[in-house]
């Protein structure tokens, strides 16, 4: 029993130590250029380090016509080369040989189909009509750049036909819903995604401006900007007396949702009120019951002499601490 299994060991042993051996198997064509050399792991595939070890070693050091290697020959150059090799552990398979040496003429460039564009209008210029009068811009003030995943449609002709252009979404890519009608039939129906930029006078910062600063002349200057169409640039009047929302580098663009209206009123301050009404102003004055910005509406309990409380009414901020109201408004 005992010798039994010692000989099965030994055979599953002698198994793994096949299994594992490192192999050489020559390829039937090799093909290379007249006068390269051709090495072993042109000639053959190489499985494992001992056999990868053997691949710089050279079978032909200049290749012409046509020539054939036996496996024989093969392990005679292999052993010639001195690397020491273990064949216990290599084997060696496949064979014969054939070396082709060939010119590799490079292929005719094939020169690209001249790009067709139809005469005549089509869904392209109709589209980029469209895209500027929605812009509210000049033609010369919008780049327009179509997807080419959209040529087709775009290149659709549409005299003598009815096409329904309608924007629907605006950002750096806007979203354009497209319908090509012919008499009582659809032709054609999509949506492009062409990328559009506007030119925009634009205000830079002069200087860095921190979170909370009034935004006075000194501190911007003028520019000129590619924008995509959902940005936007404030203007002088608009720029001056607001106040930073957040911390903005000098050369950046002064936008809108980086600015707000200066707070001129504050909750619960005494400020001025002016009635006006049939020709008359009459001054008073009252608690503001909000904050706010010149041109918001904001309500006001009016003081008096002796009385706690007075009545509420609401009028316009026209300036610090300031608040107008017309007759009938309150």
């Amino acid at each position: 029993m005992i010798a039994r299994l010692i000989g099965a060991c030994t055979l599953l042993a002698a198994l793994a130590g096949i299994a594992g051996a490192d192999e050489l198997v020559l390829r039937r064509t090799v093909r290379v250029a007249p006068g390269e050399p051709v090495t072993l792991a042109d000639a053959a595939t190489l499985t494992g380090d001992a056999a990868e070890a053997l691949g710089p070693v050279v079978l032909i050091d200049s290749a012409s016509d046509r020539m054939t290697l036996s496996r024989r020959q093969i392990r005679e150059i292999v052993e010639a080369a001195g690397e020491g090799v273990n064949w216990g552990r290599l084997s060696l398979r496949g064979g014969p040989t054939t070396v082709i040496a060939f010119e590799r003429r490079p292929r005719p460039a094939i020169a690209p189909a001249p790009e067709v564009r139809p005469e005549g209008p089509t869904v392209r210029s109709q589209i980029d009509a469209v895209l500027v009068r929605f812009l509210e811009s000049a033609a010369e003030d919008v780049r327009i750049e179509h997807a080419e995943s959209d040529q087709r449609m775009l290149d659709l002709a549409i005299e003598g036909r009815v096409v329904d252009v309608r924007p629907v979404g605006l950002g750096e890519r806007v979203s354009v819903e497209v319908t090509v009608y012919e008499a009582d039939r659809i032709v054609s129906r999509g949506t492009v995604k062409p990328r559009v930029s506007v030119r925009r006078a634009v205000l830079d910062a002069a200087r860095n401006i921190d979170r909370g600063e009034v935004i006075r002349e000194d501190m911007i200057r003028p520019g000129e900007r590619w924008l995509s169409p959902d940005r936007r640039p404030v203007g002088l009047a608009s720029a001056i007396g607001s106040v930073a929302r957040s911390d903005i580098e000098a050369g950046e663009l002064m936008e809108s949702r980086r600015l707000q209206p200066e707070m001129v009123v504050r909750r619960g301050e005494l400020i001025s009120v002016h009635f006006v009404t049939n020709g008359l102003v009459v001054r008073g004055t009252g608690r503001a019951g909000a904050e706010g910005a010149i041109g918001d509406r904001i309500e006001i309990e009016m003081t008096r002499p002796g009385a706690r409380r007075g009545p509420k009414v609401a009028g316009r901020v026209e300036g610090r601490a300031l608040v107008v109201i017309r007759g009938g408004d309150s």
